[in-house]
């Protein structure tokens, strides 16, 4: 049997469990995990934590907080991210270009030039101030030839000429 109990405060990380047959317990969190998916949401006043006894599990929750979209069974930590939907699927802060995932054909960042390996010029789709036809700042490869400008000290930028 599994016994339910408050953690205390919203952000505590104290969860002490009473039994009448063991007495009290240090127990473990559990967070909401709606889409059920494994990983649950961060606790919030909608959503508490709640303890749980270790090595215990509660249907819809889970003893980790990491999901960033728990009405999405496909979105979670453990997932692959996806092109083309817009979405952050691996929950690493960032949806599509931020992986190094090649989603070819495509100009995520808006600046007319496509991403994809042998199929787009575009270096960093995920910044629109990086292509091929933009003049080069100090310490960035913003034009895509694979190299980066250097600059002497107190040199606030040098144009790339393409010479």
């Amino acid at each position: 049997m599994v016994f339910l109990s408050g953690c205390g405060m919203l952000n505590s990380e104290d969860c002490l469990m009473y039994s009448k047959y063991d007495g009290w317990q240090e127990g473990q969190r559990a967070y909401v995990d709606a889409d059920r998916d494994g990983h649950g949401a961060p606790a919030s006043l909608v959503n508490p934590s709640i303890c749980i006894l270790y090595g215990a599990s509660v249907a819809g929750y889970s003893t980790n907080n990491d999901d960033c979209d728990d009405a999405r069974a496909a979105v979670n930590p453990d997932a692959e991210e996806l092109c083309n939907d817009g979405l952050d699927n691996d929950c690493d802060n960032g949806a599509d270009c931020w992986d190094n995932v090649s989603c070819g054909g495509r100009d995520i960042d808006g600046d007319g030039y496509y991403s994809g390996e042998n199929e787009g010029d575009d270096c960093n789709d995920c910044n629109p101030d990086s292509h091929p036809d933009m003049i080069e700042a100090c310490w960035t490869d913003d034009n895509c030839d694979g190299y980066v400008r250097q600059c002497d000290t107190g040199e606030s930028s040098v144009i790339d000429t393409g010479e």
